[in-house]
């Protein structure tokens, strides 16, 4: 099963060193925060790395994509967890009191387009997703974890120790079907 995560993260290389490293920092927080149950975290991190692939350009579209599939799983799971904010951010700096998650009752469906298909880790015939929003989160968390790792060489053990043996589980799930 790991040589199928490395096949991937050299499929997606060319995308995935696209990414400048402080961008794939805040993707690898995001991760890190979901899979730690902190859902307002995951929001705050998922809405900074969008915010600087916006201003990058367009290429990034299906990063983009699973940044709001995961950001709109934490919205539906951050009342669920009680979570305490920090005074200091995970890169150690005085956490700035400019962002504040507000609940908002709103949710988003949402779905890998045609020509995003051929990035995700998980290929399925339509015939055989059982629960697509769970196969898009899915594909969503292993495709950015594949890309974190590939961007941001700093957060690698710690991506390896959060996300890797879920995205091998996943992936083995999946392609047991």
């Amino acid at each position: 099963m790991k040589g199928i995560l490395e096949q991937y993260k050299s499929k997606i290389m060319p995308l995935g060193k696209s990414v400048d490293e402080p961008t794939g920092h805040k993707i690898a927080s995001t991760l890190i925060s979901f899979r730690m149950d902190l859902y307002d975290r995951t929001i705050e991190q998922a809405d900074n790395a969008i915010n600087r692939l916006e201003k990058k350009g367009n290429e990034f579209g299906v990063i983009k994509k699973s940044l709001q599939i995961v950001r709109e799983e934490a919205k539906k799971l951050v009342g669920s967890k009680s979570s305490v904010k920090s005074q200091y951010t995970w890169e150690g700096e005085t956490a700035s009191e400019e962002y504040e998650y507000k609940d908002d009752t709103s949710r988003i469906e949402l779905t890998f387009e045609e020509d995003e298909i051929k990035y995700l880790p998980i290929q399925l015939p339509e015939k055989d997703i059982e629960v697509r929003e769970t196969y898009n989160r899915d594909n969503a968390l292993i495709l950015l974890y594949v890309v974190a790792s590939i961007s941001s060489p700093y957060d690698e053990s710690a991506l390896d120790e959060y996300m890797k043996k879920y995205s091998l589980l996943k992936t083995e799930h999946y392609l047991k079907k």
